[in-house]
């Protein structure tokens, strides 16, 4: 799907699947290419998960596709080793360790780890308290040019402001991580929390776009830079002491890494 944090979830879906039947794992995006595959190597590879993450066991594709027992998957989740849209998983912190052990067996690479940490160090000041907040317009917003279908719902930005506000007075959060999509939240933000307002320097869309506008920018920008670029944000969403948002792949990863 045309979404780098659902692919990964999807993904996790089959390594689970793989463990409970007592198989290898090895994930392949080479010969079954996903939208952010590429037409010349990247780090080496042209595997597009091994773009970020490593390999959840020792095994090439080569030394795979030599081997006389191989089973290849079904392309689609596994809805039973899936999170989904439930909210109550979300509060659920056997679940959400579970999956973080689950993540734990494809790391990301060395390389990617040191980009994160250094923008991490840049961004977020050590014994500060952060609220972590998710806004996702493409395919959740109901102004969305495409909504995608059974997404849950964004709350409108007024709506989420005063629910930022409410935990920063309760809990004392220092600063508020805004990670999004859109360029105009940002500055809307910004006029709602001024200093106290921390993001990712990346190159975001506009809610005005169109959908020719959305594909022409994925072409300008460069669809790995656009996903780097996504991965970090999220990463150091991860990061945050505290996560608050709609249940999207993004949030669902952040929490899933920060592990409760």
């Amino acid at each position: 799907v045309h979404n780098l944090l659902a692919n990964y979830f999807y993904v996790l879906s089959h390594i689970k699947y793989a463990q409970v039947k007592g198989w290898i794992p090895v994930v392949d995006q080479l010969h079954y290419p996903v939208y952010n595959s590429l037409k010349q190597p990247v780090h080496g590879t042209m595997n597009a998960w091994e773009y970020f993450w490593e390999q959840p066991s020792e095994y090439t594709l080569e030394e795979v596709y030599n081997s006389k027992n191989v089973i290849l998957s079904k392309k689609n989740w596994f809805s039973e080793y899936d999170m989904g849209y439930d909210v109550s998983n979300y509060h659920n912190i056997n679940l959400i360790k579970a999956y973080h052990q689950l993540s734990l067996c494809v790391p990301l690479k060395k390389f990617f780890i040191q980009h994160v940490e250094k923008e991490k160090n840049y961004l977020l000041k050590k014994n500060k308290r952060y609220l972590g907040v998710s806004f996702r317009f493409g395919g959740y917003s109901r102004k969305c040019f495409k909504p995608g279908a059974g997404h849950p719902i964004q709350p409108e930005i007024n709506e989420l402001l005063k629910i930022i506000k409410k935990y920063l007075q309760e809990e004392k959060f220092d600063y508020v991580f805004l990670t999004t999509d859109i360029v105009e939240v940002i500055t809307v933000f910004k006029e709602f929390l001024g200093d106290k307002i921390i993001v990712f320097d990346r190159s975001r869309m506009s809610e005005y776009m169109t959908e020719t506008d959305v594909t022409n920018w994925y072409k300008i920008k460069g669809i790995h830079k656009i996903t780097t670029d996504y991965l970090i944000e999220m990463e150091l969403l991860s990061q945050c002491t505290g996560i608050i948002g709609s249940i999207t792949s993004g949030l669902r990863y952040a929490i899933v890494r920060n592990g409760g």
